[in-house]
């Protein structure tokens, strides 16, 4: 399973945008950034972490770091949106990647405000801070699609925290650590992530390494061991151990009852850009 690099997809390593048109089959993946994909036209199939939508008009998928998705399109007209986490205020990205991988516009005067807004992205991307402000402008619209009324919003502080733990799980990360980063003591933000999660800082650490991990026993052929290291973890006996209790099962376990092979085994590809 390949995963695709920052400095490989992002062209000037912050943003990148462009209108395609697709008729390909593309394998499971991941990537190291962020990617927003909105349907102009088209249909097929779109599935992140084991979920399976509908490609139609007005889909829109958000995928993140730690979220894995293969495509099958099929002559689809589509707008894609990749960029990194210093594109947008981390209030409004968390907002984004606690939500739905998906919405869907269904009014046609939302429809041409999102066309609008990405096809100007896609002209200035060489323009870090308009294309910032415009993906901003973008993202609160797709909140409006996507998030019940009345949601409480993350603060300032618990929502650079929480980026800055999906950004780093995959080493040894601390509560001192995370706590300098938002610039609060640890009490006080122990605190106050408790609070505003509803999770501790180690819990909430936990279940996104263990998500991770079980995404990477579905998906990838990497060993437990690598898969162990790969989700930040240490030690291997005790993440065998703690898996178990998470899960039920242990990870050759679980790898065998829930492994499934990409929905396209290859990659059939037959696109242009528009």
């Amino acid at each position: 399973m390949r995963k695709f690099p920052k400095n490989e997809f992002l062209t000037n390593g912050h943003i990148s945008a462009e209108r395609r048109l697709y008729n390909c089959r593309v394998p499971t993946h991941s990537h190291e950034f962020f990617e927003l994909e909105y349907i102009i036209s088209g249909e097929g199939a779109y599935c992140v972490d084991g979920t399976d939508y509908e490609i139609k008009q007005g889909a829109l998928f958000f995928i993140t770091p730690v979220n894995f998705h293969s495509v099958d399109m099929k002559n689809t007209d589509f707008y894609n949106v990749m960029f990194s986490a210093d594109m947008c205020k981390m209030s409004i990205l968390s907002r984004l990647f606690a939500g739905e991988s998906t919405a869907l516009c269904e009014d046609e005067e939302s429809r041409m405000l999102i066309s609008s807004i990405i096809s100007e992205i896609c002209k200035n991307c060489d323009n870090t801070e308009y294309s910032s402000l415009l993906l901003e402008t973008l993202i609160y619209k797709i909140l409006t699609l996507s998030e019940s009324k009345g949601e409480r919003e993350l603060s300032s502080d618990i929502a650079r925290a929480q980026l800055y733990i999906m950004e780093n799980f995959k080493r040894r990360l601390t509560l001192s650590e995370v706590s300098e980063h938002t610039r609060l003591s640890e009490s006080h933000f122990s605190r106050k992530f408790l609070s505003e999660t509803g999770k501790n800082f180690k819990q909430y650490l936990d279940e996104l390494r263990f998500a991770y991990a079980e995404k990477l026993l579905v998906y990838s052929d990497l060993t437990v061991m690598q898969i162990c290291n790969e989700c930040g973890f240490d030690d291997y006996p005790n993440f065998i151990r703690r898996f178990g209790t998470y899960c039920g099962k242990s990870p050759s376990e679980y790898r065998k009852t829930h492994h499934r092979d990409n929905i396209c085994e290859g990659t059939d590809v037959n696109f242009k850009k528009l």
